[in-house]
C-alpha cells in the first residue's frame, strides 16, 4: 500500500524483516564451565542492563545497553568478569589480568592476562591465556575452547533493565 506521501506502507514493506536484538534473551543463571570435558569453575551470570532511550521516545532494551556480570567460584580455575556485547548479537566478552597468575619454573609468581569470549546461543567459547616474557619464559598465547553448561536459574529475581525512564515533555529522565 503507498500512502499519499509514496511510502510503502510499514507491514508490507518490513514483514519478512530479521528478529530485533531484543529477541534474543540475556545470559542469566549459574553455568558450569567445562574446559576439555571436565568440570573447571562455575559462573553466575547477572544482567544489568540501561535502557537505550534512542530518539527519546522509546525505550529500547537492548543487549547494546548492558553488561553481563559474571562471578566465578573461589575453587575453580576461571575467572569472573564484567562482559560486554562483541562481535555481534549474543557474543561476549571480558579480560581479567592476575598479577599471580602465572608460575614460574623457580615456583614465583607472575602475571597473566586472560580473556573469556563466549556465545549465548551455542554456549560455547574460547579462553585465550596471554604471558609476557618473564622469569626466563618466552611470551606464549594459548587459547582452549569451552562450553557453558546450565545448572539452574539465579536465586533472587533479577530485573534486567531496572530504569524508569517516563516522557517528561520530550525529554527522558531515567530513575
Amino acid at each position: 500500500m503507498v500512502s499519499s506521501f509514496g511510502f510503502v506502507a510499514g507491514g508490507a514493506l518490513f514483514g519478512a524483516a530479521a528478529p530485533a536484538q531484543a529477541d534474543l534473551p540475556l545470559p542469566e543463571g549459574i553455568y558450569t564451565f567445562m574446559q576439555d570435558g571436565k568440570a573447571i569453575g562455575v559462573w553466575t551470570i547477572y544482567p544489568v542492563c540501561a535502557q537505550t532511550v534512542g530518539d527519546l521516545r522509546n525505550n529500547m532494551e537492548l543487549p547494546v545497553g548492558c553488561l553481563v556480570h559474571i562471578g566465578a567460584d573461589q575453587y575453580g580455575g576461571v575467572y569472573g568478569g564484567d562482559a560486554r556485547q562483541t562481535g555481534g548479537e549474543g557474543h561476549w566478552a571480558f579480560t581479567q589480568t592476575d598479577l599471580q597468575g602465572f608460575i614460574c619454573p623457580d615456583g614465583s609468581k607472575s602475571k597473566v592476562q586472560e580473556t573469556y569470549e563466549f556465545d549465548s546461543t551455542s554456549w560455547t567459547g574460547t579462553r585465550t591465556r596471554v604471558n609476557a616474557e618473564q622469569c626466563g619464559v618466552q611470551a606464549a598465547m594459548t587459547k582452549v575452547p569451552f562450553q557453558l553448561v546450565f545448572q539452574k536459574p539465579l536465586p533472587i529475581p533479577v530485573q534486567q533493565f531496572p530504569l524508569y525512564c517516563p516522557p517528561d515533555d520530550g525529554l527522558k529522565r531515567c530513575r
